[in-house]
């Protein structure tokens, strides 16, 4: 006879299916994965690289100068250039003087493109114009500038070639 109140375990198959190693695993499972799922994305997220920070407006205006070794010498003068528009990227106009060795430029209207770091530009050079040599060679006038800024800095370096001319002049020019 069994004790008042006593009554015999029933094991139903629900509860002796929870107690088998597979299902115990399976309770486990269930609990420590979104865990581990949640972690992981946390440090992956704490692992990507800051954001970039804002691109800088392209600026009203630049000066300074370009470099060129030309017949074993190097030469360097002045180069300024002004843009329409609030600086956004994209399309851009403006306007350029440059004083060259055998050709320059004088106001002359530029175009190109600014993507928040790289400021790629066309104009044309013009014989005798701002160049202190007379009947010099302009190759086909159309000059090139390629210009970077580096993140943080206000300073744009890089190239300008004169399609004809194989010389390659260094440029540098601050806002």
């Amino acid at each position: 006879m069994e004790p008042a109140g006593y009554a015999p375990a029933r094991w139903t198959s629900q509860k002796l299916a929870m107690t088998t190693p597979a299902a115990i695993i399976l309770m486990f499972l269930r609990r420590i994965v979104p865990l581990a799922a949640m972690l992981v994305s946390t440090f992956g997220i704490a692992q990507l690289s800051p954001l970039p920070p804002p691109l800088a407006p392209l600026p009203a205006s630049l000066s300074g100068r370009w470099t060129i070794t030309a017949s074993g010498r190097p030469a360097s003068d002045i180069v300024t250039m002004s843009f329409d528009g609030q600086g956004q990227t994209g399309p851009v106009k403006g306007r350029v003087s440059l004083r060259g060795l055998d050709c320059g430029s004088l106001d002359e209207p530029l175009s190109g493109s600014w993507d928040g770091v790289d400021l790629r530009l066309e104009t044309a050079q013009r014989p005798e114009v701002g160049a202190p040599r007379a009947d010099g060679n302009c190759g086909t006038a159309r000059a090139t500038f390629v210009l970077r800024r580096k993140p943080g800095d206000t300073r744009f370096e890089g190239e300008a070639r004169v399609d004809g001319l194989g010389s390659v002049a260094t440029v540098s020019l601050d806002p």
